[in-house]
Parts: C-alpha cells; sequence; structure tokens
C-alpha cells in the first residue's frame, strides 16, 4: 500500500500493523519497512483503530461512526476513513461529517470489503460536497 506523505516505519514489507495517529504525518503504520519524511496532506483514519471489527458477527457501526467523527474533529477537508478487507455490520446510519468532503476506501475491489446493513435505512450519509467513496460494497444482511 502506498499513500503519498504518510510515515511508513517497521522491517517487514508482508505484514500490515496499524499505528496510531498522529499530529504530523496522519497515521503511522507499522510493518511495512519503508520510512517517507514528507508531511502528510490528508489525515488516514483507520475503522479497526476505533473499534471496528470487520468480522461479519460484531455490530460495527459505534466504531465506524467514531472513526467518522474524528475525522470531522480534525477539520482538514479530504480525510481518508479507510476499512481494511472484511464485511462489517452495520445497524444504524453513519453520518460523515457536515461541510468536509471525506474520502472513504475499502481495501483492493469491491468484493473485499463489505458494509452489511442489518436494518432498513440509510447506511452511509455523505454530507460533505467532494466526498467519494471507492472499492466498498453495501449488502443488507
Amino acid at each position: 500500500m502506498y499513500a503519498s506523505g504518510i510515515t511508513y516505519t517497521g522491517v517487514s514489507s508482508n505484514s500490515f500493523g496499524f499505528g496510531s495517529l498522529t499530529e504530523e504525518s496522519g497515521i503511522q503504520l507499522d510493518n511495512l519497512g519503508l520510512t517517507t519524511g514528507i508531511k502528510n496532506r490528508l489525515l488516514w483514519f483507520f475503522v479497526q483503530q476505533f473499534g471496528a471489527k470487520g468480522d461479519g458477527v460484531t455490530d460495527d457501526t459505534a466504531a465506524i461512526q467514531a472513526a467518522f467523527t474524528a475525522a470531522g474533529a480534525s477539520g482538514k477537508p479530504g480525510a481518508v476513513v479507510y476499512f481494511s478487507a472484511g464485511p462489517y455490520l452495520v445497524s444504524g446510519t453513519i453520518n460523515t461529517p457536515v461541510g468536509l468532503p471525506v474520502w472513504v476506501y475499502g481495501c483492493g475491489d469491491n468484493t473485499t470489503t463489505v458494509i452489511e446493513m442489518t436494518t432498513d435505512n440509510i447506511c452511509l450519509n455523505l454530507h460533505g460536497n467532494g466526498s467519494k467513496v471507492t472499492d466498498i460494497a453495501f449488502t443488507y444482511a
């Protein structure tokens, strides 16, 4: 995985772990074996850092909403909320920050990251002009 301006640290390129959010680099990814010295212009928020499991069993609604809330609190347009591969159960509407574009990315093609709605309502409510969703499939469980 490559994202311009993000700090990567670690010793192995064949494992992937999550670090902590930092003010300067947005997010630090461990175990990629690569470091860049450029400040990140975008902030990355991994839903797993906020407690999402993506196991198809756990209700991930609150954790996913927490990631979007943190993206909004950053105050920076174009924050990225990232979902690794897996099925994420959502039981209510997820609201993106009002007035800020947020980019929502899944892992790879749209068959590896799936958001499964467990109720019949709006799943993802995009509020920022310029927001986009990429590589995520939405289904009704």
